[in-house]
């Protein structure tokens, strides 16, 4: 049996100006235009909540610092927490 874990959420953003997603612990911060659909995905072998801060002009987005956090748009991986680590 795999310890590996998953968790995904779909944020829209129904505001009619851009918003700015904020990604932690890695401080990122991601344009999120109006009416555009971002998918977050969680995956490691630790728990993967995701915890989700929603402001007038940003949406935070808390990931555990050991897991895989994507963020995907289009169909497209725009930002990868792994790809961030220096």
């Amino acid at each position: 049996m795999s310890d590996h874990k998953v968790m995904s959420i779909v944020l829209v953003n129904e505001m009619t100006e851009q918003r700015t997603l904020i990604v932690e612990p890695w401080a990122e911060e991601v344009p999120f235009p109006h009416g555009e659909r971002i998918r977050v995905v969680s995956e490691g072998i630790q728990k993967s909540d995701l915890e989700i801060e929603i402001g007038e002009t940003a949406i935070v987005v808390y990931g555990c610092s050991g897991c895989d956090l994507k963020i995907i748009a289009n169909d497209e991986i725009i930002w990868r927490s792994y790809e961030n680590l220096r």
